[in-house]
């Protein structure tokens, strides 16, 4: 029985089903530790944290230990923050097997990490980090001796191939990375597909649609790093050629920005939910016609793993960290540059314009998105386990375990 205890910051709903499914593993004992419960149920980024129902079971399912301190704290949005003593303690009780930390921003993980070594166990670090964006020479000299000590004493989970070149980066060669892809509920999603795409005229009408045109989608805080205004602007190039709607899903401080710019220009047929739970954001890909997420800062973008099991081509910037993995230029979608409004208007109008093309590359996304399951990651993160903790250091494979 290997015993492998996950740190990470607050529940995460993405990461439920994994664990659920970690659980139910024979010969491993798996457990949860959060940083903070306080979070539960909110969706927490800087300058935008509000009250967020999910409509997900946070709790049940899985092991999952809590601390008094648990439900006090708020998650650090910097390095300086509590090492924990009381979880340090419980590690030093327990004596895992294995450590896996999600980041390495929380200081109880590099002290979690240094007490495996300590005790000559093992660490595994999964991030989501991406080297696409240029820091000044300084922050990239503070970061990188620190952060590559800490890599040289754990095992890499890398989410895509993005995130593998941060890693080794940072200094974890390949005999000592394995993947661990990022995935959303494909079982769920696609079960949602089934259950409300025969009724997608109707769903259309639900949202305020009563036009045929296609409809353009966007999920996601309307925050500056995930440029909905260049969205915007984008859509109101190609509307003033081709019919066509604009489904805006999401909140956050630009959308009163988006309505005045609505109203100053007076762009029509564009439309907002507002926020939408699991449930209810599965109507919306089931109404829409392409998916689009023009982020100049996002380091996977789960959502375009979202669209693709509703058979949806993506549009996507070259600064989303996962186009080198689900979005193949011309086959599912296209990859445009970030920031650059007529690149995704030209990428838009081409789908606008030939629906024989989106239905060809709303196919192709469900096709790809298979392989990127809750089965898969588990499958993947338990031969990574069972590889470092049963293999000759020598004989260790990082080999994708699926495509054996």
């Amino acid at each position: 029985m290997i015993r492998v205890a996950h740190l990470v910051s607050h529940p995460i709903h993405y990461f439920i089903p994994i664990y659920k499914e970690l659980h139910k593993i024979k010969d491993i004992s798996f457990t949860v530790i959060y940083y903070t419960l306080k979070t539960t149920g909110k969706l927490h980024k800087n300058n935008y944290s509000r009250d967020i129902n999910y409509n997900v079971s946070y709790f049940e399912g899985y092991h999952w230990v809590s601390f008094p301190k648990s439900n006090l704290l708020e998650i650090p949005n910097c390095f300086y923050n509590s090492p924990r003593t009381d979880i340090l303690a419980h590690l030093w009780k327990e004596k895992y097997d294995i450590i896996w930390i999600h980041g390495y921003y929380l200081v109880i993980n590099w002290f979690a990490v240094l007490l495996q070594s300590f005790n000559k166990r093992i660490s595994f670090l999964r991030t989501e980090d991406v080297l696409f964006h240029k820091r000044k020479n300084w922050k990239k000299i503070i970061k990188y001796f620190p952060l590559r000590f800490l890599l040289s004493q754990t095992y890499g989970l890398y989410i895509g191939e993005a995130n593998k070149k941060y890693l080794e980066y940072y200094g974890i060669p390949k005999k000592r990375l394995y993947p661990a892809i990022y995935c959303a509920d494909n079982q769920y999603f696609q079960t949602q597909y089934e259950k409300y795409f025969p009724y997608k005229d109707n769903i259309r009408k639900d949202l305020g649609i009563v036009n045929p045109y296609p409809i353009i989608l966007f999920c996601g805080r309307l925050v500056e790093m995930k440029c909905p205004l260049l969205l915007l602007e984008a859509f109101q190039v190609v509307a003033t050629q081709l019919p066509c709607n604009l489904l805006v899903v999401g909140d956050g401080p630009l959308r009163n920005v988006m309505e005045e710019k609505i109203t100053r220009d007076k762009i029509k047929n564009v439309y907002f939910t507002g926020f939408l739970n699991q449930s209810e954001i599965s109507k919306a890909y089931s109404a829409s016609d392409l998916f689009v997420l023009p982020s100049t800062h996002d380091t996977w973008g789960l959502v375009i793993n979202e669209a693709m099991n509703f058979g949806l081509p993506v549009i996507a910037s070259d600064l989303v960290g996962c186009v080198g993995d689900l979005v193949k230029d011309g086959e599912n979608g296209f990859v445009f540059p970030a920031n650059n409004v007529d690149k995704l208007a030209d990428c838009i109008k081409t789908l606008i314009n030939d629906e024989s093309m989106r239905k060809k590359m709303g196919q192709k996304s469900k096709e790809i998105i298979e392989s990127y399951s809750i089965k898969r990651c588990v499958d993947q993160l338990v031969y990574a386990f069972k590889s470092v903790m049963y293999l000759p250091k020598n004989n260790h494979s990082c080999s994708d375990p699926i495509n054996e």
